[in-house]
């Protein structure tokens, strides 16, 4: 499997391409280039292109979406998250990474199960509990790297289904990324070099957003949820076992 994508850098662009597309499409499929770009690029590298690539889909998803923004909820997110990061990153030098990893998978098994049960009864969540998601999609990106299995299951059980969870999911991300970005470019994790090598990313991050912006049209809120909430289950069990 390493040499055949080591050895074919056209099929892993196109896959590149083919994750983009479905990130838009379905809001799945971007955790996975993490490994994939660690195989030609190595993992410290990786974590710069991939930290770009993402800040890259962000606005291209913003720019395609940003009418359809939640402003208040992305508002909220925002600034709980905020000291959520600072506690995370501060407690991940004391307490083992691993133990968050599985609690974090338990909580979000129990809570989109919920969340199902409450789909099916069309009795939506209340959006009095952002503070407390806020913190916690903070907490677990400074612990974890990524607190999206706490946000994207929120939005979900808010009633943001496609283009509004798109635009929303973008918006609040980007104000994770570019911070990060700045930590990697200080710390030598992110050079000249990696912008360069990142380019072919960026531009494959814009066209697959545009690509699955128009294939987002054929697919209905029910599919939507569907699909969205079984891949962030696929993630809370691969997190107890992992």
């Amino acid at each position: 499997m390493v040499e055949l994508f080591t050895q074919n850098p056209l099929l892993f662009y196109l896959i590149v391409l083919l994750i983009s597309i479905l990130s838009t499409t379905l809001s799945i499929g971007g955790f996975i280039l993490i490994p994939l770009v660690a195989l030609f690029f190595g993992a410290k590298e990786s974590i710069g292109i991939i930290t770009l690539y993402f800040l890259s889909q962000n606005i291209s998803k913003l720019f395609f979406f940003r009418a359809h923004i939640h402003k208040m909820i992305a508002k909220k997110i925002i600034i709980w998250s905020m000291p959520g990061v600072l506690a995370g990153a501060a407690l991940l030098i004391y307490i083992p990474e691993t133990f968050f990893s599985k609690f974090l998978g338990i909580a979000m098994i129990i809570f989109m199960v919920n969340d199902w049960m409450r789909y099916k009864s069309k009795n939506r969540s209340s959006e009095k509990n952002l503070p407390l998601f806020g913190l916690l999609y903070g907490f677990f990106s400074g612990v974890l790297g990524s607190g999206n299995l706490v946000k994207g299951p929120l939005f979900l059980s808010l009633g943001l289904l496609k283009e509004s969870y798109m635009a929303t999911y973008a918006l609040t991300s980007l104000f994770i990324n570019i911070p990060k970005i700045g930590i990697y470019f200080y710390s030598g994790i992110i050079t000249q070099a990696t912008f360069i090598r990142a380019i072919p990313f960026l531009l494959l991050s814009i066209i697959g957003t545009w690509i699955g912006k128009r294939m987002l049209n054929l697919i209905s809120n029910r599919v939507f949820y569907y699909i969205t909430m079984a891949s962030f289950l696929i993630a809370s069990a691969t997190l107890l076992i992992k």
